[in-house]
């Protein structure tokens, strides 16, 4: 609201709007505008052989090109180009924020190859600086007006459009027109008409730009350039009548422009170009009131705000008004996170999701560190074994920082101890559900929500799905249904549901498909388990994965696989996608087409894999390691493993590219036991 004792403007004499101003208020400044609202115009009504002297208001050229380029005579200045040369000028002397411009422009010759651009320069802040509007004349005699942003000499085009109703011939004039206002965003506009016909009243094109040397006052200019694919080289372009105008009223001082501020008062100076009987004023759209220079506005609610002022002058008549909106926000931003870690890992990297509710810029501390700017995601490495805490605070535009940080921790755990190596190598004697189980049918899909559930002795008729931490399942059949498209018979895709063990069990596809795997996602551990008839037995996407004294075998080939393009299956017992702390351990793996094992980045980083101690054949190569898609791969084991000789091509227990890092030693063919040898892929 405005402050005011019965519904009146409270207004301070000049001298005392320093002290009215908010603390920590965001104020923009104009240079004073000239007594007539005229910020520079020239006539060009004199003569001058090289350069173009002095404007009849707004001081001297300042010329960005050879002098000998630029005359002055017959009542118009001209540039002379040559094809592919350019040359500016402005008047340096004078700026503002907001100004209207215009120019007439005329060039004396047909256009031919890539044309004539002319630009009229509307905000100037430096001699390589500016925002401009300009005129590309065409061959085919049509004219495009675009807006267009300069920053260190190089153009930027905001848009393009044709000028309507405009078939240019030479000789001809053309008025073009600039509309340069505001500051962070700027809003640019051009409008572009023949001579001798009326100024349309809409503007061709506007568009907004917050680039940052340009939110200052400017000065106006000119500029042109001929294209060098141009064959009517000299050519001569006349500009005449600059008109550069500042509003009748200006907004001289308060909140930025587009702004947001944490307060809830703001004063806003203002002036006018001409000699007013009265000022008035608005706030939101509401009733005008008499008020004078500076206003204080006070108890303003969060939300976007519109100042309004207009004079009316001594004849009685009132100006157009200016206008200044800009935002208050007293509410401080939240944070939210959106994934992490589990509660409990063994893993020492650690990466966290979060969004802000508001446009704002996060700060991050891990445990008592100091606070760094972050986004999300923001990642962690190498951590101690300890209780961790992640830190999230946010400051938004105007300033405001989160009342308290958003806060997740965890605690970082030393791995478990590998499990004691399996007795005898995994088959059928020593693998799924132990003989004499009496099992328990259980039909339809089974989706474990529960923290901690522990199921035993099942014949599921359905495919599990692993939404909870900590789930046990014991001495149980899992067959699966009909399958729609890519499933496994037991899946964990939920990075929470960490610690899910699968003991003493059996995964068999009660309807067989391509569509169907055994066991995937992540945060799995298998024991002393046998999966068969799947399309791959294991398919690891995610971390901490455990393999242990199982029996994955006998891989459903097939001719057709939509997954493959209608190519052939890719059968791997083991297929390895991405993630960190996998293990594969004590365990047979054979009967697969493809690979026993195969390991790639498709979904993501992998690392920390170890296989140790297997029983392992068939495939291509029964082992294939592929960095792709990423450059490299490393952190990959494979130790004590015994290999058989059904491998496609002759020998290859191994195979891996000179991208990935690979340790390896123990490993041996297990008809002699001499050492496999790696083949480089």
């Amino acid at each position: 609201m405005l402050l005011a004792a019965a519904s009146t403007l409270v207004s301070f004499a000049p001298s005392a709007l320093a002290s009215a101003t908010p603390r920590n208020a965001a104020l923009s400044a104009f240079s004073a505008p000239e007594p007539d609202g005229v910020l520079a115009a020239d006539s060009f009504d004199r003569s001058v052989t090289a350069g173009l002297g002095a404007s009849t208001q707004g001081g001297a050229w300042e010329l960005q090109g050879d002098s000998k380029m630029f005359s002055v005579g017959g009542g118009a200045g001209m540039i002379r180009l040559t094809a592919g040369s350019g040359a500016g000028a402005r008047l340096g002397s004078g700026s503002s924020l907001d100004v209207r411009s215009q120019v007439r422009v005329s060039l004396d010759r047909a256009q031919a190859g890539g044309g004539t651009y002319v630009a009229l320069v509307a905000r100037s802040t430096g001699p390589q600086d500016d925002y401009r509007v300009r005129l590309r004349f065409l061959a085919d005699k049509s004219v495009n007006a675009q807006l267009v942003r300069r920053t260190q000499g190089r153009d930027v085009v905001l848009s393009t459009v044709r000028v309507p109703h405009l078939t240019y011939t030479a000789g001809g004039s053309v008025f073009l027109a600039a509309k340069v206002t505001g500051s962070s965003p700027t809003r640019l506009s051009v409008k572009a008409w023949p001579s001798g016909v009326p100024e349309p009243a809409s503007w061709l094109s506007t568009s907004s730009d917050a680039t940052a040397i340009l939110q200052r006052p400017g000065a106006v200019g000119l500029w042109a350039y001929l294209s060098g694919s141009s064959t009517i080289t000299p050519e001569t372009v006349r500009l005449d009548d600059l008109q550069a105008t500042l509003p009748a009223v200006q907004i001289v001082a308060g909140p930025a422009a587009n702004s947001s501020s944490r307060q809830d008062s703001a004063s806003l100076a203002f002036t006018s170009t001409r000699t007013p009987g009265a000022f008035s004023c608005r706030l939101d759209g509401g009733g005008w009131n008499r008020c004078s220079s500076p206003t204080l506005l006070g108890n303003l609610a969060d939300g976007r705000h519109a100042f309004d002022v207009r004079a009316t002058d001594s004849d009685g008549e009132t100006t157009p008004m200016s206008s200044r909106t800009w935002t208050v926000d007293s509410t401080a931003p939240a944070v939210t996170f959106t994934s992490g870690p589990p509660a409990q890992t063994s893993d020492t990297n650690a990466s966290f999701g979060f969004r802000l509710d508001e446009p704002g810029a996060a700060q991050c501390r891990l445990d008592s560190s100091a606070w760094t700017p972050c986004t999300s995601p923001v990642a962690y490495s190498g951590l101690a074994v300890a209780q961790h805490a992640l830190s999230v605070r946010a400051t938004d535009a105007a300033g405001n920082v989160s009342a308290a940080p958003a806060t997740r921790s965890w605690t970082v755990s030393a791995p478990a101890p590998a499990p004691a190596p399996p007795v005898g190598r995994p088959g059928p004697g020593n693998t799924g559900v132990p003989a004499g189980t009496r099992l328990t049918p259980h039909y339809g899909n089974l989706v474990i929500t529960t923290p901690g559930a522990s199921y035993d002795g099942l014949d599921i008729h359905g495919f599990v799905t692993i939404k909870a931490p900590n789930v046990t399942i014991t001495r149980s059949i899992i067959r699966g249904g009909v399958a729609t498209g890519n499933i496994g018979l037991v899946t964990n895709y939920d990075p929470n549901a960490t610690g899910f063990v699968l003991s003493d069990s059996e995964l068999v596809p009660e309807f067989p498909s391509v569509w169907i795997d055994g066991i995937k996602g992540g945060n799995f551990t298998i024991r002393r388990v046998d999966v068969h008839g799947t399309t791959d037995n294991v398919k690891v996407h995610g971390n901490n994965v455990t393999v242990d004294s199982s029996w994955l075998h006998g891989t459903a080939y097939r001719s057709s696989d939509p997954n493959q393009g209608g190519g052939p299956t890719h059968n791997d017992a083991v297929q390895i996608l991405g993630g960190r702390n996998i293990r594969v351990l004590g365990s047979t793996l054979n009967q697969a087409n493809n690979s026993a094992v195969q390991i790639t980045q498709d979904y993501s980083v992998t690392t920390d894999v170890v296989l140790d101690g297997n029983w392992i054949d068939g495939g291509g190569c029964s082992i294939n390691l592929a960095n792709k898609p990423l450059p490299t791969m490393v952190g990959v084991t494979v130790s004590n493993d015994r290999f058989g000789r059904d491998q496609r091509l002759s020998g290859c227990a191994i195979i891996a590219g000179t991208a990935t890092t690979l340790t390896q030693h123990g490993n041996v063919w297990d008809d002699t036991s001499q050492p496999v040898t790696i083949s480089k892929g």
